[in-house]
């Protein structure tokens, strides 16, 4: 499957192809899975239980802000409270909520209206909603006109939880075409008892509840007068009274599974506006938060899918719980509400895309170049290669090489006279020991031919002719000195001691891969490599260990001891070809 993106030159310049796939798999994943989350309905109701969750966690037991005063009021006591409120001195109240749809006589609200105008304080008045079937506001039970009305309603949700906070409504009533608007009761008290401030409010909050077993104190009209007594006038915080019909019941239950009453409501509304400790819920940040922890997850996909599948996983679950960690901050310290579900899935839900298609690419791509390669060169460089070249592995090129085959003398007249399964043995010995020297030396294995072996040397990777010509003459005399340490092991077995020849050409020559698409193999093709296996066919005639051309002589005279031999008219050539005996160092061997 694969995906195209178009962007700007520049863009193209700057960005891979494959990245830009990946980018565009990021976005269309991230975005149709949080647009369809965003209108589930199991989705949100699955949001809304983790902010339960979350909040249930970061609750605490906590008093009311200080100069906050409860009273539930029975319909008997109105003259009482009347005259209650008549002996309280002027400076012991700031704000005076009244909220008692049943109480709310025409002569009640001007009774209180004018106490409060006497003692200079600021009178809140609740309205009730007018609820059309679907729940929505369609007008008020509007009171007597006071200076702060405010609309006495707590929405509960679709499972029945009361976590909203509106700060205002908006309504039209019926024949009329002007849209309305009226602040909650809440907010209402806020204003009042905050004239001077000028803090700007999102107009949907959240309730940060105290914790479950937490009980709010209600005062008894007994106790009004001694609590607001001439010793508490010179309080700097404002001192408002909210004053509710006891019997006013509330719909819905808080998350913590308690019932609350509408008085609990008010005094959970005012408190945190007061103390600023609700919830907010940045829309726009909620909106974009499930492609930012996407492309946070392409990056870090781009930098850990190199090390494997493995490690890319837990470089993703890092960057989910680091999220989740950072979302558990935000809300417990600043109070603010960031979604958790559809950043989580989509960021899963992208990564998860991106590393399918990449194993359907470039994953199945590197892992064949990898198993291609594995065959000539020990793991660990392979691994290095791929990481520094990629793919560029896989190029055909002609090179500057040089190319060494090894031969063991006289293998064929003692495999007729040993056992079959003493030869394999034998064999496998030999063929591990060689085959570890040419790797230790940055050689490639090019191929086994039975008890012969084909190394190169600068066909994969970097490629520098004098120093491919000098690992090849290392790679020969350390085979002579293994060769020895091995003979000895045979012939303490009883076995009679073998040699080995070794011929060594440097030249130029094709460097490709050949074979079936799901066979493939690196070699190298040319008259360099017929050249070289006829070299090694001269160490009989010579009876010699090691024969060098001349051009792998050029470039490695000054570090190697060399006998000349002469010039042999090789097979297939017109020119005769120098050959060398190497019999060893002029010095020790550079390192």
């Amino acid at each position: 499957m694969r995906f195209a993106i178009a962007l700007p030159p520049r863009w193209r310049e700057l960005l891979p192809r494959n990245l830009r796939q990946h980018l565009l798999l990021t976005l269309l994943v991230s975005g149709v899975l949080s647009l369809s989350l965003g209108m589930l309905g199991p989705a949100q109701w699955l949001e809304a239980r983790l902010f339960d969750m979350r909040g249930y966690f970061a609750s605490q037991e906590r008093e009311l802000v200080p100069g906050l005063h409860l009273l539930a009021l029975q319909p008997e006591q109105q003259p009482a409270l009347l005259k209650t409120l008549e002996a309280i001195p002027p400076d012991a109240l700031d704000v005076l909520g009244f909220d008692a749809p049943g109480l709310s006589q025409p002569q009640t609200l001007n009774a209180l209206r004018a106490i409060s105008q006497r003692k200079g304080w600021q009178l809140v008045v609740g309205a009730s909603p007018l609820l059309d079937k679907q729940g929505r506001l369609t007008g008020l039970r509007k009171p007597v006109q006071s200076e702060h009305l405010g609309l006495s309603y707590y929405p509960v949700d679709l499972d029945g939880r009361l976590r909203r906070l509106p700060l205002q409504w908006r309504y039209r009533e019926a024949l009329q075409r002007r849209v309305q608007q009226i602040d909650s009761f809440a907010l209402a008290v806020y204003r009042a008892s905050a004239i001077n401030r000028t803090q700007s409010l999102p107009l949907t909050q959240y309730f940060n509840y105290p914790a479950p077993q937490h009980v709010q104190p209600v005062l008894k009209l007994s106790q009004l007068q001694a609590t607001f007594s001439a010793a508490e006038t010179a309080s700097a915080v404002p001192t408002v009274l909210l004053v509710v019909e006891s019997d006013l019941a509330q719909a819905g239950k808080t998350p913590f599974d308690v019932a609350p009453t509408r008085l609990s409501m008010h005094a959970y509304a005012v408190s945190s506006l007061l103390q600023q400790q609700h919830y907010t819920r940045p829309a726009l940040v909620n909106a974009l938060l499930p492609l930012w922890l996407s492309l946070a997850g392409l990056l870090t996909l781009w930098l850990t899918l190199r090390w494997g599948r493995l490690m890319s996983g837990l470089a993703v679950l890092t960057l989910w719980l680091s999220a989740l960690s950072l979302n558990m901050l935000c809300f417990r310290y600043l109070h603010v509400w960031l979604d958790l579900l559809s950043p989580s899935l989509c960021l899963l839900a992208s990564a998860g895309s991106v590393m399918v298609l990449f194993e359907r690419t470039e994953g199945q791509a590197r892992q064949r170049l990898y198993s291609t390669f594995r065959r000539h060169l020990p793991d660990q460089k392979v691994r290095a290669l791929m990481d520094k070249a990629g793919e560029s592995l896989a190029q055909n090129e002609r090179r500057v090489v040089t190319v060494m085959f090894t031969d063991i003398q006289g293998f064929s007249q003692m495999s007729e006279k040993l056992p079959s399964d003493q030869i394999i043995r034998i064999l496998n010995e030999y063929l591990t020991a060689m085959t570890e020297i040419i790797f230790a030396n940055q050689g490639s294995l090019d191929k086994y031919m039975g008890d012969g072996i084909m190394a190169v040397y600068g066909n994969i990777g970097s490629n520098n002719p004098k120093q491919d010509a000098y690992y090849a003459v290392k790679t020969a005399l350390e085979m002579q000195d293994r060769m020895a340490e091995l003979q000895k092991k045979w012939m303490n077995e009883g076995l009679r001691p073998i040699q080995i020849r070794i011929g060594i050409n440097t030249g130029e020559a094709l460097v490709g891969h050949v074979g079936h698409p799901d066979r493939k193999e690196v070699t190298v093709i040319g008259d360099t490599v017929n050249t070289t296996s006829r070299i090694e066919k001269l160490n009989k005639p010579y009876r010699t260990h090691i024969l060098i051309s001349h051009s792998t002589y050029e470039y490695v005279k000054e570090y190697a001891r060399v006998q000349p031999l002469g010039e042999e008219q090789l097979k297939g050539k017109t020119s005769s070809v120098m050959v060398y005996e190497v019999r060893g160092w002029k010095a020790q061997p550079v390192a």
